[in-house]
């Protein structure tokens, strides 16, 4: 309807042109538009219409730029302007679709005929008076009642059909008189049935209406689910926090089994050196037995030479030196007994040294203990943390119908560890792989 509005208004502005003779640069751009429009081609158009300005100046070309600037199309075409002001130039280029030449070039208009003789190629002049080799010759005011004339022959030629229209507008005065009261009679149809379309529109705007009213309820009703939205987004966020803070608790739990494993490894250390204290002092006790020993053998050989000995002087002396013997035999056993009471003050202070040693090593032993009791402990009850941490058999069976589990922890706790959960519509199910442990 718009297009149909804008064609009577050409129409209309070119009549009242014609009548007023008036035709300026913008008129006949305006024109040139407004005949290509109009215009039936026989061969199929190009996607793009090349349209040649040949001038000395650059006005008409400007009008046609605004034009095309606007948007406006040529049989549904996008058009392209170029200018020359010299005919050699224009002569050189490709195949255009329209040509206009100005007044001061009409004498180049055969020869331009001629280069350009293809079907489909729409030649326009001005004022032309030498040739007849165009299509459209815009007139000189005040001649015939007429704003342009049509070379039919021409046109003919090249492909092109004029409307009757465009015939009408090149007409005499009397035939556009006519043609405009036609028009207003035309115009007169259409606004009745604009009237009736205007109330086909006031009926749409209502149905329209009623849609904005629903969509407005939809609006509503999708606020209300963003605003469930946002609590359950405050939700998730809260056992992401709550997620956090466990995670930051496990951390350190982790971090004080970790001080609790290198404290074991340094009382492993501590305990490794006093077992090789305490093997070097069996060492030392073994090799003072073995002097105790050896001292033990000789005071036996001793006693047993003292032994042989007297019996030898029992039967060498018999009466006259057995005083002398029994002196000497005391005197000889006082000296050994001497000796025997030294070697046994010896062991005596050796077994004691033993005995302190021992005492040493068993309190070192029960210091031991302790620590690794504590240890054992503080490692159990991680073992207990992290059972209660660690999901259910009966949240498992609630969340999945079959499954399997495999959890073996290394020691007694595990630095590995899973996690299953539901918030809202959906089940959260997590693996943890914790590093540094064992």
């Amino acid at each position: 309807m718009q297009k149909f509005f804008i064609t009577y208004l050409m129409f209309l502005f070119f009549s009242l042109s014609a009548l007023s003779q008036t035709f300026n640069y913008r008129d006949k751009a305006q024109a040139i538009f407004y005949i290509s429009e109009q215009t039936e081609w026989k061969d199929t158009l190009p996607p793009q219409i090349l349209l040649y300005i040949l001038s000395k100046d650059k006005k008409l070309y400007n009008y046609l730029d605004t034009i095309r600037s606007s948007g406006r199309k040529i049989k549904n075409r996008d058009f392209f302007l170029k200018y020359f002001n010299d005919p050699k130039d224009l002569l050189l280029q490709h195949i255009p679709t329209i040509i206009y030449i100005s007044e001061d070039y009409n004498s180049f208009t055969d020869t331009i005929a001629k280069k350009f003789y293809q079907s489909g190629i729409m030649i326009f002049t001005d004022k032309n008076s030498v040739s007849k080799n165009f299509v459209v010759n815009f007139l000189p005011e005040n001649q015939k009642n007429k704003l342009f004339e049509i070379n039919e022959d021409e046109a003919l030629k090249r492909g092109l059909i004029f409307s009757e229209r465009l015939m009408l507008i090149g007409g005499d005065e009397e035939l556009l008189r006519s043609m405009y009261q036609d028009t207003v009679i035309k115009l007169r149809n259409q606004i009745a049935d604009l009237n009736k379309q205007v109330y086909i529109i006031e009926e749409k705007q209502r149905i329209i209406d009623l849609k904005k009213a629903m969509l407005k309820q939809l609006e509503s009703q999708i606020e209300s689910q963003q605003s469930e939205a946002e609590k359950l987004k405050a939700y998730i966020s809260n056992i992401k926090l709550s997620l956090n803070v466990k995670k930051q608790e496990l951390a350190r739990k982790q971090a004080l089994l970790q001080e609790q494993e290198k404290k074991l490894q340094a009382t492993k250390e501590q305990y490794e050196k006093l077992k090789q204290d305490l093997e070097q002092k069996e060492q030392d006790l073994e090799t003072k037995e073995t002097k105790i020993k050896n001292i033990n053998q000789e005071l036996t050989q001793a006693v047993e030479r003292i032994q042989t000995q007297a019996d030898y002087i029992k039967l060498s002396i018999v009466i006259l030196l057995a005083l002398f013997f029994m002196v000497y035999l005391y005197a000889a056993g006082k000296k050994k007994k001497k000796e025997i009471e030294e070697k046994n003050k010896q062991i005596t202070k050796i077994n004691d040294e033993l005995k302190i040693h021992q005492q040493i090593i068993e309190e070192k032993n029960q210091l031991l203990e302790q620590h690794i009791k504590e240890i054992t402990w503080s490692i159990n009850y991680a073992q207990k943390i992290q059972e209660s941490l660690l999901p259910t058999e009966e949240q498992l069976k609630a969340f999945f119908s079959d499954y399997f589990l495999i959890f073996k922890p290394r020691d007694i706790v595990s630095g590995d560890f899973y996690y299953i959960n539901k918030v809202y519509k959906y089940k959260i199910f997590a693996v943890g792989d914790c590093t540094g442990h064992g």
